[in-house]
């Protein structure tokens, strides 16, 4: 079951790479779900609008949501008590590439 909160995340995120006027890379998106284990997976690549395939700075984010994290929010939507707060755990890999000059 996809829980809307992992969704609204992924949206809140496409909105504000948006609003900063980053360009999504378009073949560089993949959603992946563990069928054993259960974590949702969210990857996508956003670049300096302009700078044509592959852009010279690409930024490479990941979200991913753990099944003890699911379980967790459940639990808490549920009106359960819960000791350890939910959380989305998000990477961001920076990379520059093709430079005139090393920095």
């Amino acid at each position: 079951m996809l829980d809307h909160v992992f969704s609204d995340a992924i949206s809140a995120l496409r909105d504000a790479f948006s609003n900063a006027f980053l360009e999504r890379q378009a073949f560089d998106e993949h959603f992946n779900s563990d069928v054993l284990l259960g974590d949702l997976v969210w990857e996508t690549s956003y670049g300096l609008p302009g700078e044509g395939r592959p852009p010279r700075v690409v930024a490479h984010i990941t979200l991913t949501w753990p099944s003890w994290s699911q379980a967790i929010y459940r639990s808490w939507y549920t009106d359960e008590i819960f000791h350890e707060a939910p959380e989305i755990e998000m990477e961001i890999v920076f990379r520059v590439q093709r430079l005139a000059v090393q920095p």
